[in-house]
């Protein structure tokens, strides 16, 4: 192993070298490592180095030692710079998904208002043809919107709601008791629907044991009020099948109440068609919905 050998391993230094500081060009991360391992190799089986040849060697490793530490930062450089744009990227995704939730929710009040302008103009008319008949109270779900907490959706956030009611009959409707929730699943998926029902009962009994509901101590003919809830805070999994659109946000709600002729009660199932971009249009549940019936179906009301 004579000059030869050391020649061409000096020739393969300078080469590599000239690579990091002129061309600008980074091996793969342990190139130099092979390089050092070659010249150690050299270096035990030369016989008799003389000093000037032992300083080279010294040199030579140290360079190559130098230019593998420079390696290794710039790698760790190039992959950070890739983490901070695909961390960009990710906010201005979750920006533009925000932006259009907030642009839906104010569209959703501005037809909240109009709605209610049609309804109260139905209610008149449908009053003044029912004078004559046993008044009544007729308590339902008239609309819902987002309050604006948990927007943008995030895992482990509830979000808020706001569901508004009107009395549609004759006669006031007293000792109102309502509760509303929210659930996740595929849109117009009927054995869903049956699932949130039957979880709804469960929650209906515990909430009224445990005085969670809302009260309201009457509500007029035409009268409009709204009450607001929480949502169960968000999973990563249901967060991530509601941006996919392979899952849609379900809302049941009942109100129950006293008039002349009893204690009655109404409940309403309806799910978005697409949460993320229009909170307008919902679909009513094929379950769920039944309007003013005399209240019991072994509910405990307290």
């Amino acid at each position: 192993m004579g000059p030869i050998w050391s020649a061409v391993l000096l020739v393969g230094a300078l080469v590599a070298t000239a690579l990091y500081f002129f061309s600008g060009y980074y091996p793969p991360v342990g190139a130099y490592v092979v390089i050092l391992g070659l010249a150690a190799a050299l270096v035990t089986l030369r016989e008799r180095p003389n000093k000037w040849e032992k300083a080279f060697w010294v040199a030579t490793f140290f360079m190559l030692a130098v230019l593998e530490i420079s390696n290794l930062f710039h790698d760790r450089a190039a992959h950070d710079a890739a983490e901070h744009v695909a961390r960009e990227n990710e906010a201005m995704a979750f920006k533009g998904i925000a932006d259009g939730i907030d642009k839906s929710l104010k569209n959703d009040q501005v037809q909240f208002a109009a709605t209610m302008d049609k309804i109260n103009s139905t209610l008149q008319a449908s009053q003044n043809a029912v004078l004559n008949t046993q008044p009544f109270a007729d308590v339902r779900f008239a609309q819902l919107f987002g309050t604006g907490q948990g927007i943008p959706m995030t895992a482990g956030s509830p979000m808020g709601w706001n569901v508004s009611y009107i009395n549609v009959g004759t006669a006031e409707g007293k000792n109102l008791t309502m509760l509303a929730r929210m659930y996740i699943g595929k849109l117009d998926d009927k054995d869903a629907q049956k699932t949130f029902a039957k979880e709804f009962e469960n929650d209906w009994r515990r909430a009224v044991s445990s005085h969670r509901v809302t009260k309201d101590k009457g509500l007029l003919p035409s009268g409009t009020r709204f009450f607001s809830f929480l949502s169960e805070p968000l999973s990563d999994d249901e967060v991530a099948s509601i941006l996919a659109k392979t899952k849609t946000i379900y809302v049941l709600s009942r109100f129950v109440w006293s008039d002349p002729n009893g204690r009655l009660a109404s409940d309403s199932c309806m799910a978005f068609q697409d949460p993320m971009h229009d909170m307008i249009v919902g679909h009513g549940c094929v379950v769920f919905n039944r309007e003013r019936y005399k209240f019991g179906d072994g509910a405990v009301e307290h």
